[in-house]
């Protein structure tokens, strides 16, 4: 938290019904991975 990039988790209910944002047309599974691999690198880290 301290670094700036971590945050406490959003009340995602009360953003939207289905907690979703955004559109996820352009996702694709290496993009999962990508995004997994940094998240999980900076929590290991931490």
């Amino acid at each position: 938290m301290q670094e700036g990039w971590l945050w406490p988790e959003r009340t995602w209910s009360q953003i939207s019904e289905d907690t979703g944002l955004g559109d996820l047309k352009a996702a694709t599974s290496e993009k999962g991975r990508l995004f997994f691999e940094a998240v999980t690198t900076k929590l290991a880290a931490m």
